[in-house]
């Protein structure tokens, strides 16, 4: 079992990483990337200061002390939906990220998102957030269309529910390929 746990500050992911940890996620608080007159955006659905970290030189020194500890970091973009100047916005963000330090994945709600990160960063790693509710098969199948690396189920989904929502997203898939 891997545990994967929220992080406010790399001080924090040392002591979750002797407990076990081996998967950290976080976001970003607004200031990092969105100009003044974009206040009030968060990047993720947590507010600032719960799993957020202050900025980039924080996130980079994470992604060391989680990569030296042998796990992992994964940035929570995962609002709803995003309006095209913060998505611009958040392109701009990622390539310095691309280029400073290379978190492990992103976990995203919105598929708009999802299909944008994928033409600008082909390789990234991208993990449906559990905010985007995948809550059936053809969900599971749609998102595995768009590329993504891993679902994140609601924590309300039963474990049995979330075995039977993925062994039939195979077959949806193969049955509605021929319509797609």
């Amino acid at each position: 079992m891997k545990i994967l746990a929220p992080v406010n500050s790399p001080e924090e992911a040392k002591l979750l990483l002797k407990q076990g940890a081996l998967e950290f996620y976080c976001g970003l608080n607004p200031e990092v990337c969105l100009s003044s007159r974009e206040q009030g955006i968060w990047l993720n659905r947590r507010e600032p200061g719960k799993a957020n970290l202050k900025g980039l030189e924080e996130l980079k020194e994470l992604v060391y002390v989680a990569h030296e500890g042998g796990a992992k970091v994964f940035l929570a973009l995962n609002q709803p939906g995003y309006a095209a100047e913060v998505q611009k916005t958040m392109l701009e963000l990622l390539q310095r990220l691309q280029e400073s330090c290379r978190v492990d994945a992103y976990i995203v709600a919105d598929p708009g998102l999802i299909m944008l990160l994928r033409g600008a960063f082909p390789d990234i790693s991208i993990h449906v957030s559990s905010l985007a509710a995948v809550l059936n098969s053809a969900a599971v199948a749609f998102f595995k269309r768009l590329g993504v690396k891993r679902i994140i189920f609601p924590r309300y989904v039963p474990l049995e529910i979330m075995r039977t929502i993925i062994e039939n997203s195979e077959k949806w898939a193969e049955e509605k390929s021929l319509l797609l």
